[in-house]
């Protein structure tokens, strides 16, 4: 939702704790940062007016409309998306790049992230880069299924039928490779957070996690302004670090509503397979309010990682709770102002809590336990993980 301007960063480890929270506060906060009734008045006109000029494929002019909208409300996900679609159609591909990362950031709802991760597939596929673009296309579907990323990530394969979702992540993630520690700290900043300026002069900080296995480390990476932060586990051996999954991430631009905590609640071991791994439950919560619309969206959303101590594939990834609420503030306008207007039916809610469970001959069980499943095609069921 928010704009982030990319600064150099830090790597910061956090020792042994019951629980491990990240948050990245920038420290600026107030309601000076809400737009205003009369404000989001001007942003909706202006934001229409970019609706029609798009359609009528006057992507220029388009443009310029969003970026109006966006002085009002500098971190509308609505604007952001249509921005970066509208610059992508003009051929300007680093503003729709930008812009769609800065959408990414804003969105909440799991239908809305997949949307703009389609469009990040679309400005990498014309960038010529199709590894990321197929990449972008799997998380697209790794939260809803859409006939229209499979055909495109179906295309960009040559024809094969995406592969359904599977609880093992395919792919080593960034900085994969051993290096010293200071060069991960790098590495994890620029290929994780994106940052294009050289990284912070402080070395990493590699503290061991008592409930980890002793070659393992959790560590969190931030932008020096604290806007932005990620968890990932990382594997230390001979002097060397490396990643071995990423675990969770926090954005908080200290302003327009938004406050996001990541918290590692419980790390557990057990054996599959005459394996021992290690099972990481972490939870994100994110509230975002809009006084200037009188809104407000909750989301809580855990994901379990389950890496093994060998050191060997596979590494799993699967959601296990999403819990959305957007409700009005009960907010009374201002003075002159005119009464809020909320042209969706409020409180929209959605919720699925699973159950899952790792045998000891290798198969993951992910069950149903209340709500509707939402997410990838294919979540619920039994996967046989562990060869």
């Amino acid at each position: 939702m928010r704009s982030l301007v990319r600064v150099p960063a830090i790597l910061l480890l956090l020792a042994a704790a019951p629980s491990l929270a990240v948050s990245a506060d920038a420290g600026a906060t107030g309601a000076s940062a809400q737009p205003s009734a009369k404000q989001t008045a001007r942003f909706n006109a202006e934001f229409t007016r970019g609706r029609k000029l798009s359609a009528q494929k006057r992507w220029v002019d388009a443009i310029r409309a969003f970026e109006a909208a966006l002085q009002l409300v500098p971190m509308s996900q609505q604007a952001l998306t249509d921005l970066g679609w509208a610059a992508f159609n003009a051929g300007d591909r680093s503003k729709a790049r930008k812009a769609t990362r800065d959408a990414l950031r804003a969105a909440t709802f799991p239908d809305v992230r997949a949307a703009v991760l389609y469009n990040l597939g679309r400005i990498s596929e014309a960038d010529g880069d199709k590894a990321a673009a197929g990449t972008y296309y799997e998380q697209s579907l790794a939260l809803r299924p859409n006939a229209t990323v499979e055909e495109r990530l179906k295309a960009l394969r040559g024809g094969v039928p995406p592969t359904a979702w599977s609880p093992v992540l395919a792919a080593a993630p960034a900085c994969a490779t051993p290096m010293a520690p200071e060069k991960l700290c790098a590495c994890l900043i620029t290929e994780v957070l994106g940052t294009e300026e050289e990284p912070a002069d402080q070395p990493c900080v590699l503290t061991k996690d008592a409930r980890l296995p002793a070659s393992f480390r959790l560590v969190t990476a931030k932008n020096r302004t604290e806007l932005e932060a990620l968890v990932y586990l990382v594997a230390v051996e001979n002097k060397r670090a490396w990643a071995v999954a990423p675990i969770g991430h926090a954005f908080n631009p200290g302003a327009f509503g938004i406050n996001e905590e990541f918290k590692i609640r419980k790390i557990r071991k057990g054996k599959a397979m005459d394996r021992e791994y290690v099972w990481i439950e972490g939870r994100k919560e994110r509230s975002d309010s809009d006084m200037g619309l009188d809104e407000i969206e909750f989301s809580t959303e855990d994901t379990v990682t389950v890496v093994f101590v060998d050191g060997k594939p596979p590494v799993l990834q699967f959601p296990t709770l999403s819990h959305y609420r957007r409700e009005e503030m009960g907010l009374e306008p201002e003075p002159g102002e005119p009464p809020f207007d909320h042209p969706t039916k409020l409180p929209i809610q959605s919720t699925m809590d699973l159950d899952a469970d790792l045998s000891p001959d290798g198969r993951l069980t992910i069950k149903l336990k209340k709500g509707k499943a939402l997410g990838p095609k294919g979540l619920l069921g039994e996967f046989h993980v562990v060869p």
